[in-house]
């Protein structure tokens, strides 16, 4: 099984898992990562980010937790290959915590052009 070859975002040279971690969480980073969902999950987080900007992860995901798992893992990824950054901390208006900020970045407008174009050809 390989990667979507629509996925615009492809995480697989950063690992998911550490060395430390059992096996089956290296079995599972490599499901994710040839079946393509972590690319989805990845550009499904971005989108968030872009419709969100400057929120916290809480709000990006409105609250939803099985959302907010996904992003939670996903986030530091996307800010890995510069399509979020984070910004500075805040009260969340969801949590009440205080919590870091992202925000979509240049390469993140570059991604959503690219995926308007591909979409256009069909």
């Amino acid at each position: 099984m390989s990667a979507d070859p629509k996925n615009v975002i492809d995480l697989a040279a950063f690992a998911a898992s550490r060395r430390t971690d059992p096996s089956t969480s290296h079995a599972a980073e490599a499901e994710i990562n040839a079946s393509g969902l972590r690319g989805r999950q990845a550009e499904q987080v971005l989108r968030l980010v872009q419709a969100f900007p400057g929120g916290t992860s809480t709000e990006i995901c409105s609250g939803d937790f099985r959302l907010y798992t996904t992003a939670r893992r996903r986030l530091p990824e996307l800010a890995k290959l510069n399509f979020v950054r984070r910004g500075e901390p805040r009260q969340c208006r969801i949590s009440g915590r205080w919590l870091q900020t992202w925000w979509p970045c240049e390469a993140a407008a570059a991604a959503a052009q690219v995926e308007i174009e591909d979409s256009d050809d069909d």
